[in-house]
């Protein structure tokens, strides 16, 4: 077992979630430890002092070399709270000063309530927070700590909705780096059916295994088990996805951008651009004509 194993084990036997034993180590995010636990990297050794020193049952030896128990003598760990015979958990949280909870079931996707209200909030999940959320988009403690916010208007009622921002260039012109997309969540929970609520052509933001995409889809899902995944931006290619590694789908609904071209004045640009070009053409005109005469 290597030494990335053996965090991923000691994670789990005290009952926490990746978030939560960052937050432990007291790290304000939790990409080091979520870089360790999918083996991207290997501890250094400020981590492993770090774990040594905040859990202070747990035996050097093993830690390190993997020698000998996981605790030292007399000592059981303490999991959290959980009813794990439904998969039905809840966790609370605050956040900027407000007190949010999370509440999810296994399978289905966890919302953020704000506590004094009682309202669905929208999570936003930012560039450096999506690098996280295939692996814990339902970890009651990752949504807890992302920034949320509410929108008035019907359109923003009876449904679930998430907002993420656009990472890279494959949908320009119509979303930019940085822009952000509200969407609501499609429920995959009936397998292959739900994929029949798709809308030919429109914008999804689709969770894999590896990455999270803002793409348009096409639904082949009843042909060959596939969904299409295309961009606006022409340099990428179109492509297929397995329609079973899709772990969460949300239609974008709205989009929030930062990113204003002054059409009007590329035109007029180009249009006095043509201009300076037929004066010039004008001007030669006129020189040949009074070389010739």
């Amino acid at each position: 077992m290597e030494i990335n194993d053996r965090i991923t084990a000691l994670v789990n036997e005290l009952g926490m979630s990746a978030y939560q034993f960052a937050k432990e180590l007291g790290y304000d995010r939790p990409e080091k430890i979520y870089t360790i636990l999918n083996k991207r990297n290997k501890p250094g050794y400020d981590t492993l002092v770090d774990i040594l020193s905040h859990f202070q049952q747990v035996n050097a030896e093993w830690l390190m070399l993997g020698k000998g128990d996981m605790f030292k003598p007399k000592f059981t760990p303490s999991r959290l709270n959980g009813n794990t015979e439904t998969g039905l958990q809840a966790y609370s949280g605050t956040r900027n000063g407000k007190n949010y909870s999370v509440k999810k079931e296994a399978g289905i996707v966890a919302i953020t309530l704000d506590r004094e209200t009682g309202e669905e909030n929208i999570a936003m999940v930012d560039t450096r927070a999506a690098a996280g959320y295939p692996q814990y988009f339902l970890e009651p403690e990752y949504l807890v700590d992302l920034p949320k916010f509410t929108l008035p208007g019907p359109q923003f009622r009876n449904s679930t909705f998430r907002c993420f921002q656009v990472v890279g260039d494959s949908m320009s012109e119509t979303l930019y780096p940085e822009d952000w997309v509200i969407c609501s969540y499609v429920d995959l929970s009936q397998g292959r059916k739900a994929f029949n609520n798709i809308k030919e052509g429109y914008i999804y933001v689709v969770v894999t295994e590896e990455a999270v995409l803002v793409k348009r889809l096409l639904n082949r899902v009843q042909e060959r088990g596939k969904i299409v995944i295309m961009s606006d931006n022409e340099a990428y290619a179109t492509r297929e996805i397995d329609a079973i590694d899709i772990k969460e789908l949300w239609y974008v609904k709205a989009k929030v951008s930062f990113h204003f071209p002054n059409t009007r004045y590329n035109t007029l640009r180009k249009l006095s651009g043509l201009e300076a070009d037929l004066i010039h053409l004008h001007e030669r005109v006129k020189r040949l004509e009074s070389t010739n005469r």
